[in-house]
């Protein structure tokens, strides 16, 4: 459908489709695996055709769009706002995670008063705190599947969320490292500071707003020789990951098995069918009748599979099954 012309409309038309597509995606939660896959190609492709009709070169800078011009939208909600004798705001801790604080007479209430409870300021604050706690999960997931996905952002891009209080804390503790080509290991690695990439020893390179970035690996981490250092850098200073990159577990095929497609690494282990296909749904994987769990990277024309002699759409009564191999 085509977007308004004025740019404020054409702005407010934008956030507005991409927090339906959004809320689509999120609330497809409730169904099976092989609805919400689907379901969650469809958002995928949904984005990707509004970032062509809004102009932008793909989906990224339309999601980073999106979420900079919600915490605009939600600007005035981080003061105090006077409603009937009681101050409220929009707090947002160091994590990044928001929350709805109130006080009357400089002294801090544990929640809204009930009479304000229907008050339209309050809902209204209520409804962008929500908005925000969505966002902080929308930033986490979209970063993950940035590093696993190899998605490249530009360094002004990614300095732009430093801006984002909900943002900023989820990207700072995360390590990036320069897009390249297939080289046997990572130039450089380290954390995005205003003033370059900063790596585990204080040591800065300096980076061009236009640059691009990868969120880095585990594999990354591997192959450029430190991983040890990080994992101790942020043990020592208390920094806590949005999700698993330095502490992550990370599996290398055996030496015997580098030229074959399959690996036998997991071979023998005992799973619980259920609980597997409900890990590793999170996960994008998928449950299929014929082929049993399986994920596609559409990108990289690469499906990844999981074999074991069991049932993943039903409980079993017997013995837990054993996988038997990774192709």
């Amino acid at each position: 459908l085509p977007l308004p012309a004025d740019k404020a409309e054409r702005e407010e038309e934008l956030l507005d489709r991409y927090q339906f597509i959004e809320k689509y995606k999120k609330e497809s939660r409730q169904f099976g695996a092989q609805r919400r896959a689907s379901e969650g190609r469809a958002a995928q492709l949904a984005l990707r055709n509004l970032s062509v009709n809004a102009g932008f070169s793909d989906v990224t800078r339309l999601v980073l769009r999106m979420e900079s011009k919600l915490v605009e939208n939600a600007a005035s909600c981080f003061d105090w706002q006077n409603v009937d004798g009681v101050e409220l705001k929009i707090a947002v801790d160091e994590n990044g995670k928001s929350s709805l604080t109130c006080r009357k007479d400089g002294k801090a209430l544990k929640s809204v008063p009930a009479r304000l409870k229907k008050n339209e300021q309050v809902i209204s604050m209520q409804e962008m705190n929500k908005a925000l706690k969505d966002q902080y999960s929308r930033t986490k997931q979209m970063l993950e599947q940035a590093m696993e996905d190899r998605t490249p952002f530009e360094v002004w891009e990614l300095r732009e969320l430093f801006k984002n209080p909900v943002a900023a804390p989820i990207l700072k503790p995360l390590l990036v490292m320069p897009e390249q080509g297939d080289q046997t290991k990572p130039s450089v690695l380290g954390f995005l500071t205003e003033s370059g990439i900063e790596d585990y020893d204080g040591n800065l390179t300096s980076v061009r707003p236009e640059d691009t970035l990868l969120i880095a690996h585990p594999f990354d981490l591997y192959r450029e020789g430190h991983w040890s250092e990080y994992q101790k850098l942020l043990f020592e200073k208390q920094l806590r990951q949005p999700f698993k990159q330095v502490f992550r577990e990370f599996y290398v095929k055996l030496q015997e098995e580098l030229e074959k497609e399959e690996s036998m690494l997991f071979s023998g282990n005992q799973i619980q069918p259920q609980k597997t296909v409900g890990a590793l749904r999170t996960r994008r994987w998928v449950a299929d009748y014929d082929d049993g769990l399986q994920k596609v990277y559409y990108k990289e024309n690469i499906v990844a599979r999981i074999y074991a002699m069991a049932d993943w759409f039903f409980p079993g009564d017997i013995e837990a099954p054993t996988l038997e191999w990774v192709v």
